[in-house]
């Protein structure tokens, strides 16, 4: 066969071409959908099997679509493929069912999706449904309002069931406030903002109060929120009107429906009635946005007008039995109700109220696809459909494909009055269904009907606000390269028009291309495509349309035409198994122009190669018109048996192949082999089966035998067999049989031998795996238990190790049965699975001190060789006992005391001995003790001794005698039992030894001075004593006496400590007296306060006002009163003054004069500037005696010209380190007399003022921007904007104010380029430069 492939040089033969039109908008439809389901009844627990709740998704599209379903309870996300044209059902979780009143659960469903589709969703229990149609995300809002009914009880129920709203979230953080119109469950009160959080697929459930049995409409609350937000509305289940509650026939209904946004709010409403047998029309409900909105209702029978006059105000409105027109000049929402079966005849099947949101009629639509709901019970009784669509939809509509008006006629003259809309009601069957029109726009309500039980649903509308539509379609741009089509098609932004709702190849006009377009989503705007010719050889074309969410479409056309060239699309080979075969190619150019070839390779098969014509393949070179190419190509197969299936490909102008297929058969033998697994089988049973060896090559083989080795576990059967000949297909079969002997897996392999020696080996294995219980058990020893008591559960195990199930039966139970209780119920016979575990807890109840014993015997049942299996349960009963001892002291004297280690009982028994306490009783308890850590608990081992140390301490004289009460549970059941142990002894008078020691030590003494210290010892005792020493200890003297001095009875020794200098801060000292080795020691401590001496300190002149530049001097002087004889240590003058005011004269030394006992003396002393206007000198040292002193310094100032009136001057006296005198301080002022002009010679410095240009912004300048810039003051400002070689290109002023500036800079006049900015002030000149880019 030979193709053909046209090539045009000249761009005419690749061309495009793109057109738009509008279509109508998409309604309901999209890729992301958030849904949640309401509390239906009042059954809140989620898995209560008699409630019956059924939860359904329907997922409806008119293409193949992929489709994600994600539950954000349950974490599951599921993946569905969806069929052209149909609904797919999806069962949710009876969990996600919302009835936590007012509390955030992350209960949402999120729908992703490849394809726009439509979402419903129902709720249902028996005798209560109801369902909705979803909307997209993208179309939810930040602002609803409710639609709901008051509370309502029947009169089979009191319950309270009560309305409801859900609020779900589509992105976290979502902020949200609403405001209730009535009471809520958990009593937020009316009209009191409640604020939330919600996070993506969380959704919030809010229900009016249950404590009041009517009332409390949720309708009008407004809920709004920061980020887009879906909401549902209805009732938990009420009757619709809820004024028939209490009749026999209040037959009541779940109510759900999902709220459009205010913003999809409009004026213009048009409503035709359910389809009922009820004489009950039905009920609406409207909710005003705007105060004062009225509204005006008309039908053939009816004319009526209402206000409504506060945002958020809403009117139930009944009963209308016929189609209506709504109208108002400002916007509001329109709810139907189905009302509640009622007064029907005998017979009459009843129903249940259903609610929609009545769609406006500026939002209908031209295609929906839906399903009548399936009754989980049963099917519903009935299922209908209301439709209304304007004139022109009235001829095109069809319903699944054929036109409604040649379905119901009646159709034609439906119309509603004073309008160009029509209606038709009628019966649908269950399943799904599709509406369509090209022409005008219609929407409709599907319901269904049952005895107690109905749902109801909106096909919906257009969702997209009049703000944002508009009609202008989205862009397609896009290149085409030799049929290479790469392009993008473009949505303005959201605030300039709608989201692309799809982009999609024209199947039906697109032929030979291979396309990718990028997924889409509910907010793209941008998508892009690429699309190549599959083959190029032919012609080719590619149509593709972008549409938007208004329905408005742009189309892009493109025409591939091919290359004008033949060559082979196929070369076929035919080889024997080890030879070799060539063949041509011939390629030829048909066209008018030469074509350039070359590059021409071999893809898939290493086998070929090209042949001795053309051994480097085909070199590039121009194939001009009219003539051919020969290219020849061989098959080499060698060892390789495989067919041939390659390709040679050709390098083409435009990127494009010439591609042949090299196919090829190539002549081989094969045999291939079917092994046999046994599997699992018992230990010493039987089994048998087949292998086989299968003849899949192309010629017959002739086998002679069959070898394999010699294993006693398997048998082979070839009796009879060959030599056999197998032709293709056929099969030889050899029986084996399996007889395993223990737990182990076996093998054996066989091999034919045949008349193909080329052929490899082939193995067929026979294998197969022993199996058998091993059941093994514990034998368990309890630990010793005291009787009494029983013990923990011992967990005893019957484990099954072997690879396989073991049927085990109880054979006996012998022994101490009863004291070894089995407290795990098993009923044998049981079954123990391969590597598991039985377990049974025992516990073990001793009741005497003696060894117990208990066997346990099983048999395995379904394996006869098994032994059987026993295990054995051991224990003791214990107990402890315990002998107490009295215990009697020899003599010991009065004040004296004994300690003795008492034997005081001894522990026995076969158990631990536990004491708890020790403790004395009654009698001389005063005369004994013993450390309290023995009173504390006690355990010791049997056959132990048990001694504490106890102190006899007589306070008489004669026997004392104490009891020993010792608490212990030597009882069974660890009971407590007290014993006593009596102890005693004698006391006798003892000797008197005692003496006290005294000291004389004042508490105040003068700092700095000596003092002495009386001290004294007397013994008190009746017997000598023997001081070992008195020491008085400080940290200035440390002072021993009376070392080894014998006292005798009533002396009295004395000492005097000299020579302590007190300090001027006291001193700390302690007295340590001991005699008798230590035996009799006393200590007492004290403290010796100092008291600092006094001095005063004084600074004098002869005026208190001195004139500038002249000399003054100044006099410090102090006194001193000395009463004692001390050692002063540095006494230091320091003095200060303002050197800004007065300038110091005496700069390194000055006179001082001392008077004391009537004598003057003089003494010259250096002055220390420790800095600048403070100074310091040192007093002399040798000049006190202990009498008064007196102190004088005359020091000089000039005073200076200055800024300041007048000039203080300090001094302070200081004794340090000593601090034996008080420290004293002193100030003196002294005030400059004025001069002329005195207040104008003072001068101030201040800063330069700020005049700065700090940026430009934006920038680079486009059109307009502005300078940032900074004043002084205010000030007239002038600027020039320069080019690049000096000239001014324009100028401007403006009015600045003090602190910074922001002045327009305007541009418009101005081409592109470098310029600078100058601005010119009173406070000089400022330059920035910047550049214009437009």
């Amino acid at each position: 066969m030979r193709i053909l492939l046209t090539l045009c040089i000249f761009f005419g033969c690749i061309c495009a071409e793109i057109d738009a039109q509008t279509t109508m908008p998409y309604g309901y439809a999209g890729r992301r959908f958030i849904v949640g389901f309401m509390q239906n009844e009042l059954i809140t627990d989620p898995n209560a099997t008699e409630k019956g709740l059924v939860q359904v998704v329907g997922i409806a599209t008119t293409e193949i679509t992929n489709v994600q379903v994600e539950n954000y309870l349950t974490k599951e996300v599921r993946f569905y493929t969806l069929a052209k044209d149909s609904v797919t059902w999806i069962t949710i979780p009876r969990g996600n069912e919302n009835f936590d009143s007012e509390v955030g659960r992350m209960k949402g469903i999120e729908i992703r999706s490849d394809k726009p589709v439509t979402v419903t969703c129902l709720s249902t229990i028996k005798h209560t449904s109801d369902a909705y149609l979803a909307m997209p995300v993208v179309h939810w809002g930040k602002e609803y309002a409710v639609v709901s009914m008051p509370n309502t009880t029947w009169i089979y129920d009191p319950l309270v069931r009560t309305g409801e709203f859900l609020i779900m979230g589509a992105e976290d953080n979502t902020l949200v406030t609403y405001t209730t119109t009535a009471k809520t469950e958990k009593d937020t009160s009316i009209g009191q903002p409640v604020y939330i959080s919600l996070n993506k697929g969380e959704t919030y459930l809010v229900r009016s109060t249950s404590k009041e049995a009517t009332g409390n409409d949720l309708t009008g609350t407004f809920i709004r929120s920061d980020k887009p937000i879906g909401v549902l509305s209805g009732h938990v289940r009420t009757c619709v009107p809820t004024e028939i509650l209490g009749l026999k026939d209040d037959s009541r209904n779940h109510l759900i429906e999902m709220l459009v946004p205010t913003t999809l709010w409009s004026n213009n409403y048009v409503s035709v009635p359910f389809t009922i047998p009820s004489p009950d029309p039905d009920i609406f409900k409207v909710v005003a946005y705007e105060p004062n909105t009225t509204i005006t209702i008309k039908g053939k029978m009816t004319n009526t007008t209402i206000t409504l006059d506060e945002s958020g105000s809403f009117a139930t409105l009944a009963p209308f039995g016929e189609p209506l027109t709504w109208t108002s000049s400002n916007p509001f929402s329109l709810t139907q109700f189905m009302p509640t079966s009622r007064g029907l005849e005998a017979g009459s099947s009843g129903y249940d109220p259903s609610m929609v949101i009545v769609p406006p009629v500026t939002a209908y639509m031209q295609d929906a696809i839906f399903r009548a709901f399936h009754y989980p019970n049963g099917l519903f009784r009935s299922h209908h459909i209301t439709i209304t669509c304007d004139s022109l939809a009235r001829d095109s509509l069809r319903f699944n494909g054929k036109l409604i008006r040649e379905l119901y006629p009646s159709i034609m003259n439906n119309q509603i009055p004073d309008t160009r809309y029509y209606f038709i009601n009628f019966r649908i069957t269950e399943g799904t269904h599709k509406l369509t029109t090209k022409k005008g726009r219609f929407t409709g309500t599907v319901y269904g009907l049952h005895d107690d039980d109905a749902y109801a649903f909106s096909l919906g509308g257009e969702l997209i606000p009049n703000s944002r539509k508009e009609s202008i379609p989205p862009t397609i741009y896009a290149t085409n390269e030799c049929g290479f089509v790469n392009g993008y098609a473009k949505e303005p932004p959201p605030d300039q028009g709608t989201y692309l709702r799809d982009v999609r190849v024209a199947l039906d006009s697109t032929v030979n291309y291979s396309w990718r377009i990028d997924p889409i989503k509910d907010t793209s705007t941008f998508v892009t495509f690429r699309a190549e010719p599959v083959n190029p050889s032919k012609n080719g074309f590619f149509v593709i349309d972008a549409i938007d969410n208004m329905g408005n479409r742009r189309r892009y056309r493109s025409v591939f035409k091919p290359l004008d060239i033949e060559f082979n699309d196929t070369v076929r080979y035919t080889v024997t198994a080890g030879k070799k075969e060539c063949r041509t190619i011939t390629l030829k150019n048909i066209g008018k122009v030469g074509i350039t070839i070359g590059g021409g390779i071999l893809l898939n098969d290493t086998r070929l190669s090209f042949g001795p014509g053309n051994p480097n393949g085909v070199i590039n070179q121009i194939l001009v018109p009219g003539k051919s190419i020969n290219i020849e190509i061989c098959f080499d197969p060698k060892k390789d048996t495989n067919n041939l299936d390659a390709l040679f490909q050709m390098k083409l102008p435009c990127n494009l192949n010439m591609t042949t297929a090299l196919l090829g058969r190539n002549i081989y033998p094969e045999l291939s082999s079917i092994s046999h697994d046994f599997g699992k089988v018992v230990v010493g049973d039987t089994v048998c089966s087949k292998v086989h060896f299968v003849s899949k090559g192309n010629v017959p083989i002739i086998i002679s035998k069959v070898q394999f080795p010699q294993f006693a576990k398997f048998t082979v059967d070839t009796t009879g067999l060959f030599p056999l000949t197998l032709k293709t297909g056929d099969t030889l079969s050899i029986p084996v049989c399996y007889v395993p002997d223990e737990r182990i897996s076996d093998s054996i392999a066989m091999y034919p031998i045949h008349n193909q020696p080329e052929l490899p080996t082939v193995l067929a294995t026979v294998k197969g795996k022993g199996i058998a219980p091993l059941v093994l058990t514990n034998n368990y020893i309890f630990p010793a238990r005291r009787i009494g008591t029983i013990s923990q559960d011992t967990l005893i195990e019957i484990a099954n190790i072997g690879n396989m199930k073991a049927d085990i039966a109880l054979i006996s139970k012998s022994g101490d049965t009863l004291t070894f209780k089995e407290n795990t119920r098993i009923l044998f016979p049981t079954t123990i699975q391969e590597n598991d575990t039985l377990r049974f807890s025992s516990s073990f109840l001793p009741d005497s001190v003696r060894k117990y014993a208990k066997e346990i015997q099983w048999k395995i049942t379904n394996w006869k060789l098994h032994q059987h299996v026993s295990t054995t349960l051991s224990g003791e009963g214990t107990l402890p006992t315990i002998t107490t001892h009295n215990y009697e002291f020899d003599t010991v004297k009065i004040d004296h005391s004994k300690l003795d280690t008492v034997l005081i009982f001894n522990s026995g028994g076969n158990e631990q001995l536990t004491i708890d306490t020790i403790l004395w009783g009654n009698g001389d308890i005063a005369a004994f003790s013993f450390d309290a850590k023995y009173s504390q608990k006690q355990i010791h081992l049997p056959d132990r001794e048990i001694k504490i140390p106890i102190t006899f301490a007589p306070k008489k004289t004669g026997k004392s005698s104490a009891t020993l009460y010792i608490r212990h549970d030597a009882l069974p059941g660890f009971k407590r039992k007290q014993d006593t142990i009596i102890i005693s002894g004698y006391g006798i008078r003892a000797d008197t030894i005692h003496a006290s020691f005294d000291a004389v030590v004042p508490m105040v003494v003068t700092a700095c001075t000596d003092t002495l210290i009386p001290l004294s010892v007397l013994n008190t005792g009746n017997v000598s004593i023997l001081i070992d020493s008195l020491r008085f200890a400080s940290s200035i003297v440390n002072y021993t006496t009376f070392r080894n001095r014998v006292l005798d009875s009533g002396m009295i020794l004395r000492d005097t400590v000299k020579n302590v200098t007190i300090p001027y801060n006291g001193l700390s000292y302690e007295m340590i007296f001991s005699a008798n080795n230590a035996s009799i020691f006393e200590n007492e401590s004290g403290f010796i306060q100092g008291k600092q001496q006094n001095q005063n300190i004084s600074i004098m002149s002869d005026t208190t006002m001195v004139a500038i530049g002249t000399v003054h001097k100044v006099l410090y002087s102090g006194t001193l009163t000395l009463k004692d004889k001390i050692n002063l240590g540095k006494l230091t003058l320091y003095f200060t003054h303002d050197p800004d005011v007065f300038h110091f004269m005496n700069s390194n030394e000055a006179n001082i004069f001392i008077s004391q006992n009537g004598v003057k003396m003089q003494y010259t002393v250096p002055i220390i500037e420790e800095q600048y206007g403070k100074y310091s000198l040192e007093l002399p040292q040798n000049i006190f005696t202990g009498s008064d002193v007196l102190w004088e310094l005359p020091l000089e100032y000039m005073a200076l010209l200055s800024t300041k009136k007048s000039a203080q001057f300090s001094a302070i006296i200081q004794n340090h380190p000593l601090y034996c005198i008080e420290n004293d301080s002193t100030h003196f002022t002294l005030s400059l007399l004025p001069v002329c002009a005195d207040d104008m010679r003072a001068i101030s410095f201040t800063p330069a003022p700020i005049f700065r240009i700090y940026q430009i912004r934006p920038h680079p300048v486009s059109e307009n921007s502005e300078i940032f810039m900074v004043l002084p003051d205010n000030a007239q400002l002038h600027f020039d904007i320069i080019d690049v070689v000096g000239v001014v290109q324009y100028s401007f002023s403006a009015e600045g104010s003090k602190g910074f500036n922001t002045i327009q800079l305007h541009t418009t006049s101005l081409d592109e380029g470098y310029f600078t900015l100058r601005a010119r002030s009173m406070y000089g000149v400022q330059t920035i430069p910047f550049i214009i880019q437009k």
